[in-house]
């Protein structure tokens, strides 16, 4: 499952890169890495240093890139890497990612209202729902290019947000529909992917900062807490209530 601090990291990596380095390996063929400097990011968001704090450990970070990315590279630039230097990337490519990250950023969804929700088929007494209710379930998404909005299915908000479950909880109900709530959006300040419990404060998983939802408090609504401290040695962590 993809969620909002998947893309919120990717952003990230994209928007600091600035040295590639290949090497040579005799069974993988070429393999490259990519030099990221992580003071050039937002310098005044404290927050998102706090949800990646093992990008922003150190003033560089590396990343094998995907073979896309470096497919997207100019064919002459790739061809004259020396193995094992650190190089420039491409001005003019890097020039051209940015362009398209700030169209990215500009066209994020901002806010969503909920503004349909699918009808119910009644057969005697029993109630019987489409087969697939999420495409019947309407948003109204508001994106930061000039306040421009979309009306989007709960399947598309997936596909653009992340599948996360503070959605599945309040959000979609009459109340909500009724009122006109609007919900706003920012990357990152949600909860992370549901893992087994064996491994659900490993450093892989979940960080001092992160927004999760707290099981066992009733089925209402996600009740959401921020993590502030974690004992890893007892799979222990202390929380900062969000919700009530």
């Amino acid at each position: 499952m993809t969620i909002s601090k998947h893309y919120e990291h990717e952003y990230i990596l994209l928007s600091t890169m600035t040295k590639i380095k290949m090497t040579t390996n005799k069974d993988k063929g070429h393999l490259f890495t990519i030099e990221c400097y992580m003071p050039s990011f937002e310098p005044q968001n404290k927050t998102v240093r706090i949800r990646h704090a093992g990008m922003f450990k150190n003033d560089k970070y590396t990343f094998h890139p995907q073979k896309d990315l470096v497919f997207s590279m100019p064919y002459d630039f790739v061809a004259n890497l020396k193995p094992g230097h650190w190089t420039l990337l491409d001005n003019l490519w890097l020039k051209s990612v940015k362009k398209i990250l700030k169209k990215a950023k500009t066209n994020s969804i901002k806010q969503i209202r909920l503004v349909r929700l699918p009808k119910k088929h009644f057969t005697g007494s029993q109630t019987m729902s489409f087969k697939n209710s999420n495409e019947d379930v309407i948003y109204e998404a508001v994106t930061d290019s000039k306040n421009s909005s979309f009306l989007v299915s709960l399947d598309q908000i997936y596909d653009i947000v992340g599948e996360e479950d503070w959605i599945h909880g309040e959000s979609n109900c009459l109340v909500n529909l009724a009122s006109g709530r609007t919900i706003t959006l920012s990357w990152g300040a949600k909860k992370k992917e549901h893992k087994e419990q064996s491994t659900l404060l490993s450093d892989e998983c979940l960080q001092v900062g992160d927004l999760v939802v707290v099981k066992n408090h009733g089925d209402q609504w996600p009740h959401q807490a921020c993590i502030i401290e974690i004992d890893t040695e007892n799979k222990l962590a202390m929380i900062q209530w969000e919700t009530t």
